[in-house]
């Protein structure tokens, strides 16, 4: 989320938004989280086919501080994707003797993702607004090996082994405006190698009947040149009391790969333990979407529905 100025670690500014770096002037603040990812990807064409994986969710580290009323500075480094996947199909083809058929085995593996270091800085030239810009690297490596093995068959065996590595430098750049009301950002990511750019606005307000709660709309802007994703996002944060907040979010993701508009979920907690912030959360997305992997499989022209199940955990502590 790219408004909620009060409420953004050090990391998640400074990868998403650095001009949501803040903090108390002469405090050191550390942060960290980690958690795992589970997906799902099935099909009904032409038989239910389901298999799923475990990847490398949330892991991040990072640290800020504020320098002075209108100066604070920020880091971070974190997992940004994970192309963790394995994929078999059996493929059928013509019968060539009493219960006996042609049969192609198709496999695919890989493994690797990116990871991001970054560190940067937010500026408050007058009361409730702030401009920020991180930069660094990112970079990451990683293999796939995709097979193919028949069985009585004519189509020929083959093995496609690919892998790559990237470094990259990227930069974010950020403004928002807010008071103790209301506020609204912006926010730009740049690209590179495995990662496309990405564009974000949003505001949010303050509401009395969510206990002074926030609430927020988002729209981010995968690769806005071309607008392959385009995404829609609400968001609540509801105290509870004076150290427990609940957090709240809904997506929609309308993308050129998807059959129909993706959706996803979310739900979190933060509790406040003197100088120790422990914040958890859980989020759900699925879509549908058109095409395989496999070039002759049966299933490359079905349709597929995708999931995940993401959980973090997370600590925030202030040193000093």
């Amino acid at each position: 989320r790219c408004v909620l100025a009060r409420a953004s670690a050090p990391t998640a500014a400074v990868l998403l938004n650095p001009a949501l770096l803040d903090g108390e002037t002469g405090k050191l603040e550390i942060v960290a989280a980690l958690g795992p990812t589970i997906w799902v990807e099935s099909t009904d064409l032409p038989n239910r086919m389901v298999r799923s994986g475990l990847s490398v969710g949330p892991i991040s580290f990072g640290a800020g501080t504020k320098l002075s009323d209108r100066v604070s500075l920020g880091a971070g480094f974190a997992r940004i994707s994970d192309v963790s996947y394995f994929a078999q199909e059996l493929v059928y083809g013509e019968e060539v003797g009493p219960d006996t058929f042609d049969l192609v085995v198709f496999e695919s593996e890989s493994t690797g993702g990116l990871w991001e270091c970054v560190a940067g800085a937010s500026w408050e030239p007058v009361g409730g607004l702030s401009i920020g810009l991180s930069g660094g690297v990112r970079f990451g490596s990683g293999s796939s090996v995709t097979t193919v093995d028949s069985l009585q068959t004519s189509v020929l065996d083959s093995i496609d082994t690919k892998s790559w590595d990237s470094f990259d430098p990227c930069f974010h750049a950020g403004i928002v405006l807010s008071d103790s009301l209301m506020g609204c950002g912006f926010s730009f990511s740049t690209g590179s190698d495995g990662f496309r750019p990405l564009l974000a606005g949003g505001a949010y307000t303050t509401l009395a009947y969510l206990n002074n709660g926030i609430f927020g709309v988002e729209v981010e802007a995968v690769d806005p040149a071309d607008l392959e994703d385009l995404i829609l996002k609400l968001f609540a944060d509801v105290p509870l009391g004076e150290s427990i907040t609940t957090r709240w979010g809904l997506s929609f993701d309308d993308s050129n790969s998807n059959y129909r508009a993706g959706f996803g979920f979310s739900l979190g907690m933060a509790i406040e333990l003197n100088r120790a912030i422990i914040e958890g959360g859980y989020h759900h997305w699925s879509r549908s979407r058109e095409g395989g992997i496999f070039p002759y499989g049966d299933l490359a022209g079905g349709y597929r529905d995708d999931s995940a199940n993401i959980l973090g955990l997370g600590i925030r502590y202030v040193l000093f």
